[in-house]
C-alpha cells in the first residue's frame, strides 16, 4: 500500500473509533481514498498527484478524527439532556423530541439523498446482476478454515504466504465459522456485530496487488489472472460491505494488468475477459449505497430482488441490532414500525438461498427478544459525548417519545457515507 494512505488512514482513523473496530475503520478509510485514487489516475493525474489530491479532498486528518466531536458535542449534548428531562412529562418531552429530532440533520439528509438517487441505485444494480461474478450462493467448500487464522490481527505483507493452488479448491469465505469470528461468536452469549473479528483484508489486498506487479506474475499471465479473479470472488463471497468494496478494486487491479500485458504482448487479447470499467464502477457505487435501502429508518421502498444482495443485508442487520429498541412505537404520535420489521425478516428468510448470514439472523433474533446493545465500540468514547451517547441510547428505549428523537443520531453516524458516491457523482 502507498506509504501515505496509510500513513493518512492512522491518522485519520485514531481518534474515531476504539478497540477493535479501529482497523475496520482504517480499512474503511484506505478504501474510500484507492476508490478516489482510481478515478484521478483515470482522469489523466499520476499516482502520486492523484494521491496527494485523494487526501486533500477527504480532510485534514485530524479534523477527520475530531469531526464527530467537534460538530456534535455542543448542540447533542444540550438536545438529548432535554429531551431526556423533558420526555418525563408527555407534552413536554413530546415537544423537545420533535426539537431533536428536526436538529438531526445528517440522518434527514441521508435519508432524502436515498430517496433522490434510488433510481441510480436500482440502474447500477442492473448491470451488476448481468455480470456472473456478482450471482450469490452459499457456497459448500469454505476459505476460513485456511485464511482466517493467517491473516487474524495486523500482520506484515512480507511475511504473508499463501498457497496460491490451495486457495483455487475453495468457492467461498466465510469469516465467522472459523478461527477467531467463531471464537468470539461461541464465547459471547449476546454480541456486538461491530465488535466480530473480521481477517485483515487491506493486507490480503495488498499481498495480490504486489502479486500482480511481480515477475512471478508474468511467467503463467492466464493463472495469474484467473488467481485473482477468484480470490476477488472469495472477497466477494465474505457477505460484508467492506469487503465487496475490497473485492471490486482488486477486479479493477485485474483489468489494468491485464491491459498492460496485452500491450507488452505476453498475453493475447482473446485469452482473457475482464469484467469492464462501467460494471466494476457500478458495483462500487450500488454496494455502499445498498444499505441505505435495508435499514428500517429510511427508505419505504426496496431494490428488486432485495434478498441478493447479502453484504447489504448484513450491515442492514447489524444497524437494526441497535436501533430496533428505538423503533418500538407504544404510545400515541410514535408512529409504528412493525410493517418495517416484518418486511426485514421477509427479506433476511428469503436470502437463505443465496446468503449465509449467520451474525446476521442472530442479531436480528437478539433485536426481536428486545436485546439492547452498548454502541460505543460503534461511536467511539474519546469525548464527553462519545461516553454520553452510547448511556443515553442504552437506556433511551425505555423512555417515549425520547427514543425515537434519538434514533436518527446512530443512523446519521454510521450511514453517513452511504449515498457519498452517488452524491460525488452528482456534483461533478
Amino acid at each position: 500500500m502507498n506509504s501515505t494512505i496509510e500513513s493518512y488512514a492512522k491518522a485519520a482513523s485514531r481518534g474515531v473509533l476504539f478497540g477493535s473496530t479501529r482497523r475496520k475503520a482504517r480499512d474503511e478509510l484506505v478504501t474510500h481514498v484507492l476508490e478516489r485514487v482510481e478515478e484521478l489516475k483515470s482522469e489523466g493525474l499520476s499516482e502520486d498527484q492523484a494521491v496527494t489530491r485523494a487526501i486533500l479532498e477527504m480532510g485534514d486528518a485530524r479534523m477527520v478524527s475530531k469531526q464527530f466531536a467537534k460538530s456534535y458535542r455542543p448542540a447533542l449534548i444540550r438536545r438529548i439532556l432535554l429531551g431526556f428531562v423533558g420526555a418525563l412529562v408527555l407534552l413536554a418531552g413530546l415537544s423537545v423530541t420533535l426539537q431533536i429530532r428536526s436538529s438531526f440533520s445528517r440522518a434527514d439528509v441521508i435519508k432524502q439523498s436515498a430517496k433522490q438517487f434510488q433510481q441510480d441505485v436500482i440502474k447500477d444494480l442492473e448491470i451488476v446482476r448481468a455480470e456472473s461474478f456478482f450471482n450469490s450462493s452459499p457456497g459448500e467448500r469454505d476459505a476460513g478454515p485456511y485464511l482466517n487464522e493467517m491473516l487474524a490481527g495486523d500482520i506484515e505483507l512480507s511475511k504473508l504466504r499463501l498457497d496460491h493452488a490451495k486457495l483455487m479448491e475453495y468457492d467461498h469465505w466465510d469469516f465467522t465459522r472459523s478461527g477467531p469470528g467463531k471464537a468470539f461468536l461461541k464465547s459471547h452469549e449476546i454480541i456486538n456485530p461491530f465488535d466480530l473479528p473480521a481477517p485483515n483484508m487491506m493486507t490480503f489486498f495488498e499481498y495480490l496487488t504486489a502479486f500482480l506487479e511481480s515477475p512471478g506474475a508474468e511467467k503463467d499471465p492466464l493463472f495469474s489472472l484467473r488467481f485473482v479473479r477468484h480470490t476477488a470472488r472469495l472477497l466477494y463471497s465474505s457477505e460484508m460491505i467492506i469487503s465487496s468494496a475490497i473485492a471490486v478494486a482488486l477486479l479493477e487491479q485485474e483489468r489494468k494488468t491485464y491491459q498492460a500485458w496485452v500491450s507488452a504482448g505476453k498475453l493475447r487479447n482473446s485469452e482473457w475477459t475482464p469484467l469492464d470499467e462501467a460494471t466494476l464502477e457500478a458495483a462500487a457505487r450500488a454496494f455502499r449505497a445498498l444499505p441505505a435501502y435495508y435499514y428500517l429508518g429510511y427508505s419505504e421502498n426496496r431494490m428488486p430482488d432485495p434478498e441478493r444482495w447479502c453484504g447489504a443485508i448484513n450491515e442492514a442487520a447489524a444497524m437494526a441490532s441497535f436501533t430496533r429498541p428505538l423503533l418500538e412505537g407504544q404510545f400515541p404520535l410514535e408512529g409504528s414500525y412493525q410493517h418495517k420489521f416484518a418486511e426485514f425478516s421477509r427479506i433476511l428468510e428469503a436470502s437463505r438461498p443465496f446468503c449465509r448470514l449467520d451474525v446476521a439472523h442472530r442479531v436480528w433474533r437478539q433485536a426481536n427478544d428486545g436485546i439492547v446493545l452498548n454502541t460505543r465500540s460503534v461511536i467511539g468514547s474519546g469525548s464527553f459525548s462519545g461516553r454520553l451517547i452510547p448511556f443515553m441510547l442504552k437506556y433511551a428505549h425505555a423512555v417515549p417519545y425520547l427514543r425515537r428523537a434519538l434514533e436518527p443520531t446512530f443512523a446519521g453516524i454510521v450511514g453517513m457515507s452511504w449515498i457519498k458516491k452517488y452524491e460525488n457523482r452528482n456534483t461533478r
